[in-house]
């Protein structure tokens, strides 16, 4: 319909307009309200008084919007404040600093307390140390397991590894694999196809924790308690478990299997202390429950001990001490020998002295034209034998796990048999049963 005074419905259209609504790509907010007089109270008027506003879409239509003064203008980017100005630099300045949402942390209400801290429960990788300390000291009370906080093992983490392992999880934004464990991660993947083709049966869904504060909080308890003989394995899973908390979960759900379970404990204590990152554990444990030798091997080469001392350092090492000995004389060493006998005896025998010292003389020559890389490679089996031992440790363990030579923990019933009777062979028996 055209435009006209006469047309009452175009009048109520643009009256009830809501403020911010878009039309074309334009900010509209509501018309006037017709003045006394009747001056302005056609749509016609009101649009004769508009006045040009940003353009938040195509700035192909009109520049003009009507607008009223008695209304407020409202800016779609803003939500957060109705008055805020249009542009970014708006939004920026509502942002509020997870450090000024912490001074709700010492306000003398406790519920502002207990809110402040549900709140900042999420976000904990934002806080200082300090602020962090502070909201460790009101979660006892305002969430739920928040007293966990207080264990001693828990306390004498750093508060840069408790404040990402309870922070909310952060999708990776490339979730490939490394480049290592590609071609054996792509064979579990063909098997798995290969399996639900001949079963029917489609694969199970990979396990994904839940990411609430409680539950977080309960895979840091049993991350603990799983390895309470070994205080230090359990730091370092609760460390590279903030990196990544579902491999943390696969690899705490394995450690329950009735048969494998205590292997599985043994591996990550000899795994862990030698990782920089989960996903070497995290596909080892995938590798061995999919039967993949080669991908197990690969995934346990990223977690080989590092050698006490290494070859370079032990040439080093080597070619030091031969030139310290290249120095000594004929005479330096029959004085020491001299010094040594006087020492131990009070006298000595020239002749027998200057023999003995023409003997290491000749030995030391000897030393000192010998193969150098010989000598360090000798050197260096001997002080890293705890480490090749470890090494290969491992590596039987791994087989191990992976060809079923593991025998599943003796359960213990009490001392009492099937029949009610012990085990050895006291309290009733078959001809009691009968009777």
């Amino acid at each position: 319909e055209p435009l006209t005074a006469d047309n009452p419905g175009v009048e109520r259209k643009a009256a009830d307009l809501p403020a911010g609504e878009k039309d074309g790509g334009q900010l509209l907010e509501a018309p006037p309200a017709p003045a006394p007089d009747g001056s302005g109270s056609s749509p016609l008027a009101a649009l004769g008084k508009a006045k040009p506003l940003g353009v938040t879409g195509e700035a192909a239509k009109s520049d003009y919007a009507a607008v009223s003064p008695s209304v407020e203008r409202r800016d779609a980017a803003a939500v957060e404040s109705p008055a805020s100005p249009v542009g970014t630099a708006a939004a920026a300045r509502q942002t509020v600093s997870a450090s000024e949402i912490a001074k709700g942390l010492t306000d003398q209400s406790s519920a502002v307390r207990h809110k402040t801290a549900r709140i900042l429960g999420d976000h904990l990788t934002k806080l200082s140390d300090a602020d962090f300390l502070a909201w460790k000291q009101v979660a006892g009370e305002a969430i739920l397991m928040g007293d966990l906080l207080k264990r001693p093992d828990i306390a004498a983490l750093p508060p840069s590894v408790l404040k990402r392992f309870l922070s909310k999880m952060e999708v990776p934004a490339n979730a490939e694999p490394p480049e290592w464990a590609q071609e054996f991660v792509e064979r579990s993947r063909l098997a798995a196809a290969e399996r639900e083709q001949q079963s029917g049966r489609p694969p199970r869904p990979p396990r994904l924790p839940r990411d609430t504060m409680q539950d977080r909080l309960a895979m840091l308890q049993k991350t603990m308690d799983a390895f309470k003989d070994a205080p230090e394995v359990a730091a370092k899973l609760v460390a590279l478990g903030a990196q990544d908390k579902a491999a943390l979960d696969g690899i705490l759900f394995s450690l329950g299997n009735p048969r494998f379970g205590e292997a599985y404990k043994a591996l990550v204590k000899t795994v862990a202390p030698h990782v920089d990152s989960v996903e070497p554990l995290k596909y080892l444990f995938q590798f061995i429950k999919d039967g993949d030798a080669d991908g197990a091997f690969a995934a346990l080469q990223h977690a080989r001990p590092k050698p006490k001392v290494t070859a370079e350092e032990l040439e080093r090492r080597v070619l030091a001490e031969r030139e310290q000995k290249a120095q000594k004389t004929l005479e330096e060493i029959e004085l020491e020998i001299q010094a040594e006998k006087e020492q131990l005896n009070g006298e000595f025998d020239p002749v027998e002295v200057a023999a003995e010292a023409e003997a290491q003389y000749q030995a030391l020559q000897k030393s000192l034209q010998g193969d150098v890389k010989a000598e360090v490679q000798r050197r260096f089996e001997i002080e890293n034998k705890s480490v090749q031992d470890q090494w290969q440790a491992m590596q039987k363990l791994v087989h191990d796990i992976i060809t079923g030579n593991v025998q599943a923990p003796r359960r213990d019933f009490g001392g009492r048999g099937r029949d009610g009777g012990d085990r050895r062979g006291r309290g009733p028996g078959r001809g009691d049963r009968q009777q």
